[in-house]
């Protein structure tokens, strides 16, 4: 079974490869999934929660959503905001059972 390190770095060349597909689409002008924004935002919460470094693309993609939402100027949705209670509690257990594995 592969160690915690082990599966954060996989959490994180993973998160990096998605980083990239999305911020391709973004220059092509094509459009990005909901759900790879969200698994790439899951990501670098999981990373972030470890103390494993983020990498640097999935920072720049997570700073660029970050202001084309700001941009917008519109407050988080009553969806939006259940998808992030979603998204806490989804990190809960996995964070519960590498302290029992730790």
């Amino acid at each position: 079974m592969p160690s915690k390190d082990d599966r954060l770095e996989q959490v994180a060349r993973m998160a990096d490869l998605l980083a990239d597909r999305i911020l391709n689409a973004q220059i092509l002008g094509r459009e990005v999934k909901d759900s790879d924004i969200l698994a790439l935002l899951e990501a670098s919460l999981l990373l972030s929660e470890y103390g494993q470094e983020t990498p640097p693309l999935v920072m720049q993609v997570v700073r660029r959503l970050d202001a084309a939402k700001s941009n917008e100027g519109a407050e988080a949705s009553e969806e939006e905001r259940q998808d992030i209670e979603r998204l806490a509690h989804s990190l809960r257990p996995f964070q519960a059972r590498e302290d029992q594995e730790g």
